[in-house]
């Protein structure tokens, strides 16, 4: 059960696929890995569970030898074939031990063996012990009842019950604290009507008979407010009519508390309720997208990269980039929504230099947080972030150092502008032989403060 409900999150730990166990070659992995196998097995457990339904509802025989044919025979088929699609998955495994690491197995295994315990072993005994011996059988046809958590298989074909099933247990708190305030606000109007209408003996022994409502007892107020103020029953309304329209002050009284109860409890508290499960039902959705994302990088990209590692679990940026050019790694890309450039550009952002490694588990997040259906946030743009603001400071640096380099070749021009000049003469224009003297632009702002060429991002500016 831990293989459904349970969320893969580790992204760098090999991902779990019962058939590597199996067999190469044989019948059995055959079968066992077979698509129509498992449709076939699916549809049989649907079958049982209908059967369980219908031997609970027809077959009052104690023990299942002396029911019915119909119902041995339905019997027999299913002890039969569940148990030989154990035993086809048993020697499906080339290490016989490795099933105890399959949960579905061991669950199956469970399953197989109460039902081989009913049905070939306390069954039988006892038949064959006749009617000197009374044994009480009742507790023993309620080990079939185990046989109905074999629905569970379901879960595998129709993802989305896993989905509304981990909603209601992670609401569960919420749905606690709805439960709670609506009880405190039960037993307080309980105490409010009770007190109105104890002594409205006749109406209340008319109610009770008629509709099973009545105010009573605290037990019956409490039973009333649940049943026609919290779940708004069929009978709420003519309830409440007959206690607002009535000619009595109490009367009146107690039908605006009940209506105010009504409003209170089951328009407002359990639609909230409902509006608290159905955002939790879409976060778990968006971790269960999540989930699937990280079973496709660890299925299909996790051993692209690996294969590049050298034991340390990292990975180098040309190394990362020949896996990214890759054909499959593409494919990957796109099925995932994933913008091949701004990814590239956010990995650039891991490396220090071009010798640096990074461990493969932050590049495997990071392809998941770069994934088209993520909802933008702070996490998820914080990196693309930090690479424009020092982008943005690396061409400020730029700017500042080009910026002084000209102040410096305009000082130095106008001093050699003084001393050349007669004194007493009046500011006059730069001659062209100066003028073709001062650097050009090209060449002032053609190089870094160390002399070196100009980088691509300077030429582009300039």
């Amino acid at each position: 059960m831990a293989s459904v409900f349970g969320n893969d999150d580790d992204l760098q730990s090999p991902p779990y696929h019962v058939e590597e166990f199996y067999y190469k070659t044989g019948i059995c992995q055959a079968i066992a890995q077979s698509e129509k196998f498992a449709n076939f097995t699916v549809g049989v457990v649907i079958v049982n569970a209908v059967y369980i339904g219908f031997d609970s509802d027809y077959n009052n025989a104690q023990n299942i030898y002396t029911a019915p044919v119909v119902f041995q025979v339905f019997s027999q088929f299913f002890a039969l074939y569940f148990t030989w699609e154990l035993l086809v998955r048993l020697f499906a495994f080339e290490r016989k031990r490795n099933c105890l690491k399959d949960g579905w197995f061991k669950f199956d295994f469970f399953l197989v063996s109460t039902m081989v315990l009913d049905t070939w072993v306390l069954m039988p005994v006892l038949f064959s012990m006749g009617g000197g011996v009374q044994i009480p059988t009742q507790p023993l046809r309620m080990l079939r009842l185990f046989k109905l958590t074999r629905m569970a298989r379901l879960m595998k074909s129709f993802p989305e019950l896993v989905t509304m099933i981990k909603g209601l247990v992670r609401s569960l708190r919420a749905i606690s604290s709805s439960m709670i305030l609506v009880g405190l606000m039960v037993y307080v109007w309980a105490i409010m009507l009770h007190m109105l209408m104890k002594e409205e003996t006749e109406y209340n022994d008319e109610l009770w008979a008629d509709k099973t409502l009545g105010f009573k007892t605290m037990t019956q107020c409490i039973w009333t407010l649940l049943m026609a103020g919290t779940m708004m029953l069929d009978d709420a309304s003519p309830l409440m009519a007959s206690l607002l329209f009535s000619t009595k002050f109490n009367f009146v009284m107690a039908g605006f508390a009940f209506v105010c109860y009504a409003l209170l409890s089951a328009m407002c508290i359990l639609q909230m309720l409902i509006g608290v499960l159905c955002d939790v039902v879409s976060t778990v959705k968006q971790e269960e997208q999540s989930a699937t994302a990280i079973g496709l990088l660890k299925q299909e990209l996790l051993s692209s990269l690996t294969a590049c590692d050298n034991g340390d679990g990292k990975i180098s940026q040309a190394e990362l980039a020949a896996v990214m050019d890759d054909k499959h790694s593409k494919a990957l890309m796109k099925k995932l929504r994933v913008n091949h450039s701004f990814l590239d550009e956010i990995s650039k952002e891991m490396f220090d230099h071009g010798a640096s490694q990074v461990p493969i588990n932050d590049v495997l997040n990071l392809m998941v947080l770069c994934r088209g259906d993520n909802v933008s946030t702070v996490e998820s743009m914080s990196g693309a972030l930090v690479r424009i603001i020092k982008e943005v400071a690396k061409v400020k640096s730029m700017l500042e150092t080009d910026m002084h380099q000209m102040e410096q070749h305009i000082e130095r021009d106008i001093g050699r502008l003084s001393v050349q000049m007669p004194s007493g003469a009046g500011i006059q224009m730069p001659s062209e032989a100066l003028i073709d003297n001062y650097p050009a632009q090209e060449t002032l702002l053609g190089s870094d403060p160390e002399g070196g060429p100009a980088s691509d991002m300077e030429k582009q500016l300039y």
